[in-house]
């Protein structure tokens, strides 16, 4: 026989995962650079978002076995749709009244997925999420917060009323974020008053997904 020769029949090779990661995803190393169209200023401006970039690290998978996925990465970005001024139509750290607004943005993800039984292995090729935030009513929607102690100021957006479609969907309920630039409001104020801010620049947590 060929095995009493030492040839021994391999294995076929496992394939990749290509579709939707499930379960909840916790980023806890998340960067996001806001650029304005116009720089926001005490007379206005900055009302529309030019670039949003970001990443998404230091991340968790829960809801799903260990074994079967792992993200190493998100990159953010906005929707390659008309809607993509959204995602800060109105800034929630400008120098007049923060205007409740909606937002969308999509996140690319990196990562394997292994499952044995099913053939699957290694580095997987999973859909991208596309997360829809509400204008900002009552718990709902994209809000200002002051970090305690530094007294940072930032951005918050409950699970309320998101929807994720893609990795990580979920029809509602199913993303949230709370993020902080490095500056005070007071800082923030007085950028306002000579040139204004033309990018912001935040980090903190992103939770995509809800763990069944």
């Amino acid at each position: 026989a060929l095995a009493g020769l030492g040839i021994l029949a391999s294995p076929a090779s496992a394939a990749s995962f290509n579709g939707p990661a499930a379960g909840k995803v916790v980023c806890k190393d998340t960067t996001i650079t806001v650029t304005f169209k116009r720089p926001i200023t005490n007379k206005g401006g900055g009302k529309a978002s030019r670039d949003v970039s970001g990443t998404a690290k230091g991340c968790t998978v829960t809801g799903e076995s260990p074994e079967h996925e792992t993200i190493s990465e998100g990159v953010i970005t906005l929707p390659l749709s008309g809607l993509s001024d959204q995602l800060f139509t109105y800034s929630p750290i400008n120098c007049g009244s923060p205007a409740g607004m909606a937002g969308e943005f999509d996140v690319t993800w990196t990562g394997t997925y292994t499952a044995r039984a099913q053939g699957f292995s290694g580095k997987a090729m999973f859909a991208e999420s596309q997360i829809s935030v509400p204008a900002a009513s009552g718990s709902e929607g994209i809000k200002t917060v002051t970090k305690a102690g530094t007294r940072a100021r930032g951005l918050t957006f409950s699970p309320l009323g998101t929807v994720v479609t893609g990795s990580f969907d979920d029809p509602h309920d199913a993303a949230s974020a709370t993020l902080y630039t490095t500056d005070t409001a007071s800082t923030l104020r007085s950028a306002c008053a000579h040139k204004g801010i033309s990018t912001l620049t935040l980090t903190g947590t992103l939770t995509v997904g809800e763990a069944s």
